[in-house]
């Protein structure tokens, strides 16, 4: 969600996401604005982004608490946006990870790596 731009690198993020390799090699002028317990606000020279937590529970039955999130990206000299909804769970050994395709309707994804 903090990446714009063609399909490849938001692929590249993701897969960046993946290795636990930082976001912000794609996007270095990301600046963060605002940070609180359940809000994370970023902007760049074209664009503001937001991470919100709407809910924490234990939504795939696991034991562990889970975080539902709300994140948005509006244009600040276009109309675009963006907004997406995922969950993100805690594996075993301390790695967040997202639980959530980003297609609506972001169904919980069956398998969870350790």
């Amino acid at each position: 969600m903090l990446v714009v731009g063609a399909k490849e690198v938001t692929k590249a993020a993701e897969q960046a996401e993946q290795k636990g390799t930082s976001w912000q090699q794609y996007n270095s002028e990301l600046r963060i604005t605002s940070v609180t317990n359940d809000r994370l606000l970023a902007e760049d020279d074209n664009t503001y982004y937001a991470l919100i937590i709407l809910a924490r529970g234990d939504f795939n039955g696991n034991g562990v608490e889970d975080l539902a999130v709300f994140g948005t990206a509006d244009g600040k000299k276009t109309t675009w946006s963006d907004s997406q909804y995922f969950i993100f769970s805690q594996t075993a050994n301390g790695k967040l990870v997202r639980l959530t395709g980003n297609q609506y309707p972001y169904q919980i994804m069956a398998h969870i790596p350790n």
